[in-house]
């Protein structure tokens, strides 16, 4: 193995992502998201400061994506993102009354502004004003423990997913769907409630981030994330992995869903300001 192929994280962020390999056996790398508070120091000398903005979600996948070609970190601010949406749900600020009132996406995902404030009313959101940036990178080369580890998954892999996340408890797991807020919002509510959350990755997600038709999204906080090891580890051995005994093969990685970057209507290139017109 070549030196910069090596996992350079904390051993126990390289431990983490060994074993959720082990349980799940993902395609794409697992993630680990840092947020520095307002008034927090942040830790320098772990990150590359983003020289392109872009979309969350697209961060997200240039992370898990692009570790054999790119290989660092990423330290985010709110000039670094462009989508109208995550910086109100990941606590750089609140949403104003454009997004508030449904306008911006009425006759877009929704029949009506109506529907569309219903909707974006019940997306999870950190504190707005709480969060100066926060710091993404492969969880295996993270030398910071995260709040945050993310990862991409195909439906097959949620059963085994959620034998980690109900071992303990037996509580029902449910899952919501905001439209335009998948994977940000999963990201919140992680954050917010200390636990695991699948998030249906939403349009922008899909068709700007590179998301595959075929796969999920969660995001587990890192105060979760042993609980949900064990249970996980427990129900291993009593017999139920993934993949289950007859299909014992890593699944290949999820097509990316088609290659197109628009807001709504107008081809937008990754970096530059999506503006509805």
């Amino acid at each position: 193995m070549y030196d910069f192929e090596k996992p350079k994280g904390l051993p126990r962020n390289i431990e983490r992502a060994e074993k959720i390999d082990k349980h799940l056996k993902i395609s794409t790398l697992a993630l680990g998201l840092k947020f520095f508070k307002k008034g927090e120091e942040i830790v320098s000398g772990l990150e590359n400061e983003s020289t392109s903005p872009g979309t969350f979600c697209q961060f997200l996948s240039q992370t898990r994506f692009d570790r054999c070609t790119i290989r660092q970190n990423y330290l985010l601010r709110r000039k670094d993102i462009v989508c109208p949406y995550a910086p109100g749900v990941i606590g750089f600020e609140a949403w104003g009354e454009d997004v508030n009132s449904g306008d911006h996406m009425a006759g877009v995902h929704f029949e009506t502004a109506e529907a569309a404030r219903r909707a974006q009313s019940a997306v999870p959101k950190i504190e707005p004003f709480s969060i100066e940036a926060f710091l993404i990178g492969p969880l295996m080369d993270l030398e910071i423990d995260p709040d945050i580890i993310a990862i991409a998954f195909q439906p097959g892999m949620s059963c085994k997913l959620l034998d980690g996340a109900m071992w303990n408890t037996g509580e029902p797991f449910n899952i919501k769907y905001f439209n335009m807020c998948g994977t940000c919002g999963a990201v919140a509510d992680a954050y917010n409630k200390k636990n695991l959350v699948i998030g249906f990755p939403d349009h922008g997600t899909r068709r700007m981030a590179l998301f595959g038709d075929a796969e999920l999204f969660a995001a587990i906080h890192i105060e979760f994330f042993d609980e949900w090891i064990l249970g996980m580890e427990k129900s291993f051995a009593t017999g139920h992995s993934f993949p289950v005994g007859y299909m014992l093969k890593r699944p290949p990685a999820s097509v990316p869903h088609f290659k197109i970057k628009e807001w709504p209507n107008n081809i937008v290139p990754f970096g530059e300001k999506m503006d509805k017109k």
